[in-house]
């Protein structure tokens, strides 16, 4: 299972969120009404991107943590002693 960090449900919901966030802040006077529209396009937008970084990064950090595994038991499995020590991968055609 996921952590919720990485859902697309928890950055469609912090996206949702952004404009009540907005709303509270020109309640206590923090942003003008009349900013209100521009603040919670550019945060919506901010949170989108934010989301996409995340999960994107997400996916390259578990290609890169995979492929070193298999590259680690291809070295091991090679090795006379089992330990890998002083193989090298074969040419790459």
């Amino acid at each position: 299972m996921k952590a919720g960090i990485f859902t697309t449900e928890f950055w469609i919901s912090a996206a949702g969120m952004v404009g009540n966030v907005v709303l509270v802040l020109v309640i206590l006077g923090v942003i003008h009404k009349e900013d209100q529209q521009s603040w919670t396009m550019t945060l919506t937008e901010f949170v989108t991107a934010l989301g996409t970084v995340v999960i994107n990064g997400a996916v390259i950090w578990r290609y890169i943590s995979s492929r070193e595994l298999l590259k680690a038991e291809y070295l091991k499995a090679s090795s006379p002693n089992g330990n890998g020590n002083g193989h090298s991968l074969p040419p790459v055609e």
